[in-house]
């Protein structure tokens, strides 16, 4: 018999003593200084690789002028900018560890992350310095506080980013591929966020393997307006391109109804996806003109099998190739170019730099071929994964349970070798002695004529200790459909037991800056909203 298939994967740089982003950007540099590198559509603004690497320099060169010693933390709370970029590379530059928080959060638990971090040095726009107002102001250790954004704030202490030069010239330390390269915080979409902590190996493979998915070329145009704060944008996308060459076009957020004006005003070949974000695009109204742009694949995390084949047509979109990661582990399946795969598949395990293994929740034991479990992955090289969460000694041996990095995410491997997301493990459902996916759910329910976008969670039974379905469903138009017809058309979808007790119609899902779905805050909204009950009426004070 055959072994499994997996995909070939071969680092652009050979050496790994390259795997660095103050090499990767310094060898841009030099080989084409007057080539654009990233571009601020929105801003009229724009960076050659020269300029760039130059700019970094000085800020570095100002860091270390000031006192910065090797991994220290600099917090960057910022919106997407070309100074965003600047920052984070001088930081790096300097051997510091940039800390992107997300922008969405409230104060308090900014603030918190701050100081979970132990950073000494923060970057801020006008809004984050005036969130992190009096943090700044009670006499936080910060040895400095710089003004990413240029505006003028009522914080005075704050050093523009323009003055960020040196006075004399600054020997700057070396960086390593086994330092700490950055610390991101995850979506916290099942909890807490908690800081990976993330080598410079880690982050550089996480941007090759991108550019290995995408066959990107220095020829390419890569365009996001994903936040630079998240893997997507920051590593998928702008590291990505600083590996090959490519120029990058980088708008301040993302919006569906004007993903396709700004994919044909950047002249872009290349994007990146996720679920969320694809629908939305998906939904928007159909136009005759829609494949009149210059793309020629899209990298999805994951693609929708049910639309991927009349989006790819539609949109006249070569290829779309998919992949499955987390902050903790870079990408550990993804899907061959040009390649035939079976619907629903994520791919092909990245056989070079990872050990997977499918295992029952319970016990760790590995599954047989085509059973449900937990996705496990270990390294082949070292630092190809997250160190562990910084400050968290607990949650990082919680999550390394048995020398495997448990994925929390629930999969299936056929005897092809071909890996399938079926939930996130708190996803799974208890309901009446079975197991219910909250993704498949939600996946039927958004088949239903009239629906834009859905989520699926459980809820607490009212009648014992396990769950009832709960569905949030986004509708295409204003009473385009009810509650009943959602049912009736269920029924022959789905096993009786996953079909949803409760219905409750919203405007929008709430999403954190990833665009996924925020989970803790839909359940906190099932415990108050006026939601369809599939069964005789009964009150949902058991939910609150």
């Amino acid at each position: 018999m055959s072994s499994p298939a997996s995909y070939v994967f071969t680092p652009f740089r050979q050496d790994p003593a390259q795997w660095t982003l103050p090499a990767i950007l310094k060898r841009a540099a030099a080989a084409h200084p007057d080539r654009i590198f990233v571009t601020a559509p929105d801003q009229s603004r724009c960076l050659t690789y020269g300029q760039l690497y130059r700019a970094a320099h000085d800020m570095a060169e100002f860091l270390v002028e000031r006192g910065a010693k090797p991994e220290q933390r600099l917090v960057i709370f910022a919106a997407n900018s070309l100074d965003f970029l600047l920052v984070f590379a001088g930081a790096s530059l300097a051997g510091l560890v940039p800390v992107p928080l997300n922008t969405a959060l409230p104060t308090a638990v900014a603030a918190r992350q701050v100081a979970e971090t132990g950073a000494r040095w923060l970057a801020a726009d006008r809004a984050g310095l005036e969130a992190l107002h009096d943090l700044i102001a009670e006499g936080a250790t910060f040895t400095e506080v710089i003004n990413v954004g240029g505006d003028a704030t009522n914080e005075t202490t704050a050093v523009p980013l323009s003055h960020c030069r040196p006075t004399r010239p600054q020997k700057l330390p070396p960086v390593m591929p086994q330092q700490m390269a950055l610390l991101m915080f995850t979506s916290g979409t099942t909890g807490a966020s908690k800081a990976v902590t993330m080598s410079h190996t880690h982050a550089y493979l996480f941007a090759d393997l991108a550019r290995a998915l995408a066959h990107m070329t220095d020829e390419d145009i890569l365009v996001t307006a994903f936040p630079l704060f998240h893997a997507n944008a920051l590593l998928m996308t702008w590291y990505a391109a600083a590996i090959v060459g490519a120029q990058v076009a980088l708008y301040d957020r993302f919006s569906a109804s004007r993903w396709l004006a700004r994919v044909r005003q950047s002249r872009a070949t290349l994007t990146n996806l996720i679920a969320g974000s694809m629908d939305a695009v998906w939904g928007q109204p159909p136009s005759p003109d829609d494949a009149d742009n210059d793309l020629r694949r899209i990298c999805a995390f994951p693609a929708n099998s049910d639309t991927m084949a009349a989006f790819q047509e539609r949109f006249g979109v070569g290829d779309i190739v998919e992949a499955y990661g987390q902050t903790e582990i870079c990408t550990p399946v993804m899907s061959p170019t040009h390649t035939a795969r079976p619907a629903g598949a994520s791919g092909l395990r990245v056989a070079e730099l990872f050990d997977l293994m499918i295992a029952d929740p319970g016990t760790g034991r590995p599954v047989a071929t085509g059973d449900l479990g937990e996705l496990l992955v270990r390294p082949r090289i070292p630092d190809a994964i997250m160190r562990g969460y910084f400050g968290r000694a607990d949650a990082t041996v919680a999550v390394f349970r048995g020398l495997w990095y448990h994925t929390g995410d629930i999969f299936q491997q056929d005897a092809d070798g071909w890996y399938y997301f079926k939930d996130r493990l708190a996803g799974y459902i208890r309901r009446r002695g079975e197991n219910v996916s909250s993704h498949e759910v939600a996946a039927a329910i958004s088949e239903v004529a009239g629906v834009s976008e859905c989520a699926v969670i459980g809820v607490p039974a009212p009648e014992g200790s396990e769950q009832e379905v709960f569905a949030f469903v986004v509708r295409a138009a204003p009473k385009v459909t009810e509650a009943q017809h959602i049912w009736h058309d269920l029924q022959s979808k789905l096993p009786y037991y996953a079909v949803p007790r409760y219905i409750a119609f919203v405007d929008g899902l709430p999403k954190n800056g990833s665009q996924r779905v925020d989970l803790p805050r839909l359940r906190d909204m099932a415990k108050t909203i006026d939601a369809h009950e599939r069964m005789p009426a009964r009150p949902l004070q058991s939910l609150r």
